[in-house]
């Protein structure tokens, strides 16, 4: 399972993707997503970056192979 999460983030390239689109793309509920995403920061396979989306802020998640490329 891990290796599908860290495979859908990668494939998103330099954009990443936001935790509801990994929810999405994986089948996950909220909380299942959510320690996902803090297993892959945890091992530094991926790196949170903040955006902002009209009136919110969004934290999208980018594979660390990609983060230097940003």
């Amino acid at each position: 399972m891990m290796f599908q999460a860290y495979e859908a983030i990668d494939d998103a390239g330099e954009e990443g993707l936001s935790a509801a689109e990994f929810a999405k793309k994986l089948g996950l509920n909220k909380l299942d997503t959510r320690s996902q995403l803090k297993y892959l920061e945890k091992f530094d396979l991926v790196d949170p970056y903040m955006t902002d989306s009209k009136r919110q802020r969004l934290t999208r998640y980018v594979a660390k192979r990609y983060v230097q490329s940003n």
